[in-house]
């Protein structure tokens, strides 16, 4: 072993070739620490030795030089290295399910209110939508355009064309010589300014509304409504007063010097109109242009204090242009109008 002494009995023990010849060798020279490399080399020591050891050396016998090579044996003990085998164990997991809520005393939610729903009974047939409330003149009235009038937002052209079409029915049965494009009078004056062609820039076609008076002639009225909706979010009412000669025009929110620009630019094509359809009709040359002109400022017509009245308003210059009263009605009383003028739409009846 290294760093040991060599012990010779043990060593002739181990190697039979040798013998009990222990007495042959120096002690010196048995007794050498072994080198590093654990090896034992015959030919360098007999080289290491004096002449007074020659004696001694000459009585070894002559045997084959061997090399021995001592090794360390290993005083930890082997472990047999087992397969690393990955051992799959089903395992069950018992999960609460956790309990769902009992409620001694269950309440009943409340439904959501309808006001429409005993006339979505009353009035639907297999030719009328589900979504249709009412029929006023053949044309349907659905329960979104109806609950515009509920709250505190802007009347869409169904109300306002259902309100017109009764106030036109109203008016034919009083002998009022009022007349609107009945049933869809808010889609007249959008007909009329669409130009002719996408490349031109008038906004104005006549041949587009030519048809809408085949049945009427407009130089027997007296008065001739039109609604228009100005950039979709702003309700006027125009005016053709046949039995005065003048144009007149109703706008419930004057703001600036821009409600003198559209006034006249709504009013020159309504003038135009007026001389080619009596043309076309009566083949009489009008010259309506020379006829007055009327656009009525907030002293003299009711004005509205929000953004979302306005279709009520229009409703109500039409209401007493056509019975020729004086406009009596003020901002306070659009909440109550309101239901009036669903009323009249429900019940078919436009007198309130």
């Amino acid at each position: 072993m290294r760093g040991s002494y060599f012990d010779i009995n043990n060593f002739f023990n181990a190697f039979s070739d040798f013998g009990d010849k222990s007495h042959l060798y120096p002690k010196h020279w048995i007794n050498r620490r072994f080198n590093d490399d654990d090896s034992y080399d015959f030919d360098s020591d007999l080289s290491s030795y004096s002449d007074s050891d020659e004696d001694m050396i000459e009585q070894v016998p002559v045997t084959p030089r061997r090399r021995i090579i001592l090794k360390k044996r290993s005083t930890t003990p082997k472990i047999e290295s087992k397969p690393n085998v990955r051992k799959e164990v089903a395992a069950t997991v018992a999960v609460p399910i956790p309990k769902e809520p009992t409620i001694q005393n269950p309440t009943k939610q409340p439904e959501e209110y309808d006001p429409f729903v005993e006339w979505t009974d009353d009035n639907n047939n297999d030719q009328v939508s589900q979504n249709t409330i009412v029929q006023i003149n053949g044309v349907g009235v659905s329960r979104s355009s109806l609950s515009t009038l509920l709250g505190h937002t802007w009347l869409d052209d169904g109300v306002i064309n259902a309100y017109l079409s009764l106030l036109y029915s109203d008016c034919e049965s009083k002998n009022l010589k009022c007349y609107m494009f009945a049933p869809c009078s808010t889609n007249f004056y959008e007909m009329l300014k669409s130009p002719k062609h996408s490349y031109d820039y008038e906004e104005y076609n006549y041949n587009r509304v030519m048809r809408w008076t085949k049945k009427v002639s407009i130089m027997k009225m007296d008065k001739v409504l039109v609604p228009i909706c100005i950039n979709g979010n702003h309700w006027v009412l125009a005016v053709i007063n046949l039995r005065e000669r003048k144009f007149e025009f109703y706008d419930s929110m004057i703001w600036d010097d821009t409600h003198t620009h559209i006034g006249n630019n709504i009013l020159n094509k309504l003038s135009r109109y007026l001389d080619e359809e009596v043309l076309h009709r009566e083949n009489v040359t009008l010259n309506s242009n020379r006829w007055r002109r009327f656009l009525y400022g907030p002293s003299e017509i009711p004005q509205q204090d929000n953004g979302h009245d306005c279709g009520v308003f229009l409703c109500m210059f039409a209401k007493h242009v056509c019975q020729d009263k004086n406009m009596n009605f003020k901002q306070e009383d659009m909440p109550e109008i309101r239901h009036k003028l669903l009323s009249c739409i429900l019940n078919k009846n436009c007198n309130f």
